[in-house]
């Protein structure tokens, strides 16, 4: 685990224990405990297991403010109530001037020009704060030369310049001397030139940089400037380790620079997750993020918690969204979507960015979440995940292996068994893996039913070949056929919570081997159908009741109605249909015309011949 935390958006320890309980990205206490043991792994060079690590600092509730300033100053309101003056290195104060994220230079600084022409890089030749102070093998400045590390500083954020705005297209940050009339009002620092300030300090050892925008001017686009630790010799243990994260820190925090040029209020959770991506668009041979993977909550290690989460770590991990957004689209829709934060929130722009190349943030989530189970000894890096070889398997929501012992090789399961904080929160999901018994011919019926909210229900096989089968959202039920499932070492049941906002949302499923499930499917995709009623119950007030079917494979489809008696009441449909999803209606009559009694009526779709039958059934009840 990464020693360093991007403080622009870092949570503390305290806020982790406040979002036990909050509903936008909840921690568990397991998580808790989880965090303080990997807390004690990560600062384990420098302290004794049972020692107090350093407390983490609330980088985002402390430096990332909201867009309007205060009337005639700098001091910009943040997302917690103290209020900061500006707080550049240079400028003589308290230490403490944001919050311990950085100190005034204690001796007269000096400044060095990138090669590019565009950075101006400041630091100090003496005390604690000296460049590269940890590693007496790099060039010290003696005799008014540039230190070692400052020059490494500068080429760094040279290459950063010129993939993010030359190659990736983004826009450069703002000027602050642009605003130099409202700095000089406030006897504050701009630089003194359009050049982007960088400052190299001692910072504390859990923080790897930050990027502050200042509020000098209205609307969402504000200047900023960037500190970097000046050795980070506490937490890398040789020099060209070091260097390696000055390299995607300078990448990460320059970054950031560019997204406050776009929106400087934008939420935490895209903050990040594009920063850390833009990480591996800058220096892709570094691969830092990986070290986030086994430990930090994300979709992997915890799934259940939603796609726009900021907890302190889910943010840095959730990296595997803007990778699996480049690798299914292109690198350009990343900046598309910062373009688009100019006047939309985060999961908007998204949404409406997907929506431009086909998309939506639904479909593309839930195909997301069955990315995610081809990882590790599951990758397949030609169709999913291009480094998912060296990330962790997915955290699995059930296991359901084959009765063995029993002669007549029962597999019969039903779920969910898991506790109640990891059914999914709004775009998140639950796994529940199947491993099939090699020595039963046939295959596997799923029958899955939401109880809350709008699903994304899907199933993910692997083995000699890998294959997902999607169903399209729903708030009803689905069944999905998998057959000759012996050509599989694994049948993963993922579903994908689509609702933006909520937590918890419940459901549940049955499975059963059907020896019937064998041959007929020369492709070997698994086969689907689904079947919602809407609304249910149905008053006649309020017009016809929708009901809306889903057909996996082309053939016949009956939609018939019965009474609990087991009576038929209505053919709704009995024909042949292809692949796809339609709707009828129901007018509460029956096939004589005649206007049926309130009560349940069960609708029961059929589809496929005798050997390839699939029946889904739902209930419906009827009010006059």
């Amino acid at each position: 685990m990464r020693a360093d935390v991007c403080a622009t958006s870092a949570i503390c320890l305290s806020t982790w224990q406040r979002d036990l309980g909050n509903t936008t990205g909840r921690t568990t206490i397991p998580t808790f405990f989880r965090i303080l043991v990997s807390l004690a792994i990560l600062f384990s060079g420098n302290y004794a297991f049972a020692q107090e690590p350093p407390r983490p600092l609330c980088g985002t509730l402390h430096l990332h403010p909201f867009v309007q300033p205060p009337e005639g100053g700098l001091a910009a309101r943040a997302h917690r109530p103290e209020q900061f003056g500006p707080g550049r290195p240079t400028v003589p104060g308290e230490e403490d001037r944001t919050n311990n994220l950085g100190h005034t230079y204690t001796a007269e600084p000096e400044f060095y020009v990138s090669p590019g022409g565009h950075f101006k890089i400041w630091y100090v030749t003496t005390t604690e704060d000296r460049p590269g102070a940890g590693w007496p093998e790099l060039e010290d400045g003696a005799d008014g030369a540039v230190p070692e590390y400052v020059r490494h500083c500068a080429v760094f954020l040279d290459e950063s310049r010129r993939v993010i705005v030359e190659e990736l297209g983004y826009r450069p940050p703002p000027v602050d001397y642009d605003h130099h009339d409202r700095y000089a009002a406030m006897d504050a620092d701009d630089g003194g030139d359009g050049l982007y300030d960088v400052y190299i300090t001692d910072l504390p050892s859990q923080f790897s940089g930050y990027t502050r925008p200042e509020a000098v001017t209205t609307g969402a686009a504000l200047p900023s400037y960037i500190v970097v630790d000046n050795d980070y010799a506490e937490s890398r243990r040789t020099v060209e380790k070091a260097l390696d994260l000055l390299r995607i820190t300078v990448a990460h925090e320059y970054f950031h620079a560019v997204q406050f040029g776009y929106d400087a209020g934008e939420e935490a959770f895209w903050l990040e997750q594009s920063a850390v991506w833009m990480e591996e668009q800058v220096y892709d041979e570094v691969d830092d993020y990986l070290t986030y993977l086994p430990t930090f909550s994300g979709f992997l290690t915890e799934p259940w918690i939603s796609l726009d989460t900021s907890n302190g770590e889910h943010e840095y991990a959730g990296v595997l969204w803007p990778l699996y957004l480049q690798k299914r689209h292109d690198r350009d829709l990343i900046r598309k979507i910062w373009e688009r934060t100019r006047t939309s929130r985060a999961l908007d722009a998204i949404d409406g960015e997907l929506r431009s190349v086909g998309s939506d943030l639904k479909s593309a989530f839930q195909e997301f979440t069955t990315w995610n189970v081809f990882t590790g000894d599951r990758a397949n890096a030609d169709l999913f995940h291009e480094e998912g070889a060296a990330w962790p398997q997915v955290e699995l929501g059930g296991l359901h292996e084959p009765d063995l012992p029993g002669a007549s090789g029962t597999y019969l399961f039903d779920g969910p068994r898991i506790p109640a904080h990891e059914y999914p929160d709004h775009l998140a999901a639950n796994y529940i893996r199947f491993v099939p018994d090699p020595s039963l011919s046939g295959g596997l019926r799923i029958d899955f039913t939401g109880i809350s909210g709008e699903w994304g229900v899907s199933v993910a096989a692997s083995g000699d070949v890998d294959t997902v089968m999607t169903v399209p959202a729903t708030r009803g039920g689905v069944t999905i056929e998998v057959p000759d499932w012996t050509r599989f070492e694994t049948v993963m049941l993922v579903v994908a919570s689509l609702d933006r906002t909520g937590d918890g949302f419940e459901y549940a499923y049955t499975a059963a081997f059907d020896p019937g499930l064998t041959g007929d499917d020369q492709s070997g995709r698994p086969i689907a159908a689904s079947l919602t009623t809407y609304p249910n119950p149905y008053y006649l007030s309020s017009g016809p009741a929708t009901v809306r079917y889903e057909v996996g494979r082309p053939g016949e489809v009956q939609l018939t109605l019965y009474n609990v008696m087991g009576r038929k009441v209505r053919t709704l449909v009995d024909g042949n249909h292809e692949e796809g999803t339609f709707t009828t209606t129901w007018d509460g009559k029956d096939d004589g015309g005649r206007r049926v009694a309130s009560g349940v009526y069960l609708c029961r779709m059929t589809t496929g011949g005798t050997a390839e039958r699939i029946e889904v059934t739902r209930k419906l009840l009827f009010l006059k």
